[in-house]
């Protein structure tokens, strides 16, 4: 079993160090995949995001209110507007991500404490854009609409503090729990990294056996195993289980020391077993729906499909327990939603490793669905060796 072993080891290496596919997908994909998260989203944070303003009052308010949205770091009033039309034209064509406008008589209703409306204009269509523009123009907005009322508690000998209360008597003190700087590298490009991983995992696995079933050579790598499935499993996986878990290694190191420099090592010692878990799980998966499928193609589509689903079933940017109930069963059955539940908790749950050590369990049974296949793998590797002697 271990001279079958060796041999089948041997051999996937020389297909590795022979094909650029390989090479690509394993390697420079996934450092791509590292460099590109880490560096997508900058500082983290959505700054200046162009926006426009129509100024139909022309007073020292209006100009006022612009000063005071310009200010905001995650907004930047780059055109003044001479109509709705015009800006319109300009959301559409993306040169802006949203406009206000500033009516005519603003000032004058405002100092007489008439009703008098700002509206504001979004495009919502790209959610992360649309959204940021809608809470800092709130947020800018509101604080402005309290002047009015502050100006008429002070003429009538009211203090600030009182005044302030009347109009704001609940007054929220936010704690955002591990992600205190709200920066979206924290919970995307670290948590997307792995997800897009596996996706280069599943793909390259069914590759790996596909290529052997399409050009016929399953005879010669059953010959090489010594009739053994299992040194034919885990000789030909093996590299590649090498090759990914380097890379997660790698990928823990750049980002989870980014997220928070002060992890213990603990913590870092829990992610590497959980990317391992996942990797093999993930092979696992692979292989399984080869095997089921016994169709090269067929397979590749399929894992696409499942590899990509983990993006959205992870449970990263929207929660799981949310979706609909068969959605909730099928982001169960992939390993990354596993792995993410690992990571949540691991992370920025402090917690320590019995939390999810159930987590752990259900991504080391992925290695039982290749076995639950073996009858199908038997039957169509147990050939006589000079059936098939051609090597890849």
């Amino acid at each position: 079993m271990l001279s079958g072993f060796k041999q089948v080891f041997n051999r996937e290496l020389i297909r590795i160090k022979s094909n650029k596919i390989y090479i690509l997908s394993c390697v420079i994909l996934p450092l791509f995949c590292i460099v590109y998260m880490a560096t997508i989203l900058g500082n983290g944070l959505i700054t200046n995001l162009p926006i426009g303003v129509i100024d139909q009052d022309y007073s020292f308010s209006s100009r006022n209110i612009i000063r005071n949205v310009n200010s905001n770091p995650s907004l930047n009033i780059i055109c003044k507007l001479n109509s709705i039309k015009e800006a319109k034209k300009a959301l559409q064509e993306k040169r802006i991500y949203g406009f206000f406008i500033i009516p005519k008589n603003f000032e004058k209703n405002a100092s007489a404490f008439k009703p008098t409306t700002i509206p504001y204009y979004f495009h919502y269509a790209l959610l992360t854009a649309g959204s940021t523009v809608y809470s800092e123009l709130t947020k800018t907005l509101r604080t402005i609409s309290f002047a009015p009322s502050l100006t008429k508690g002070l003429a009538l000998g009211l203090d600030a503090k009182s005044i302030e209360f009347s109009i704001l008597p609940i007054k929220p003190i936010i704690h955002p729990m591990s992600n205190p700087s709200l920066s979206y590298f924290t919970y995307l490009s670290s948590s997307f990294v792995y997800i897009l991983i596996q996706i280069l995992i599943i793909l390259v696995t069914i590759y790996c056996f596909g290529t052997e079933w399409s050009k016929r050579t399953t005879g010669a790598l059953w010959h090489l195993s010594k009739h053994s499935t299992l040194s034919l499993i885990i000789g030909k996986l093996l590299p590649y289980t090498i090759i990914f878990f380097t890379v997660y290694v790698i990928a823990n190191s750049v980002f989870l020391l980014a997220i928070k420099p002060s992890l213990a090592a603990s913590t870092i010692i829990h992610m590497n077993i959980a990317c391992f878990l996942l990797v093999i799980s993930t092979q696992s998966l692979g292989m399984f729906i080869f095997f089921i499928v016994r169709n090269f193609r067929i397979a590749m589509s399929i894992g696409s499909i499942l590899g990509s689903l983990g993006a959205s079933l992870a449970g990263i940017t929207f929660p799981v327990n949310s979706m609909y109930e068969p959605v909730q069963i099928l982001a169960k059955a992939l390993p990354v939603r596993h792995f993410t539940l690992i990571m949540q908790n691991v992370i920025y749950g402090n917690n320590h490793a019995e939390f999810v050590f159930t987590e752990y369990i259900i991504l080391f049974s992925y290695t039982v669905l290749p076995l639950l296949a073996l009858n199908i793998v038997r039957k169509h590797l147990n050939v006589k060796p000079h059936a098939q002697t051609n090597e890849i």
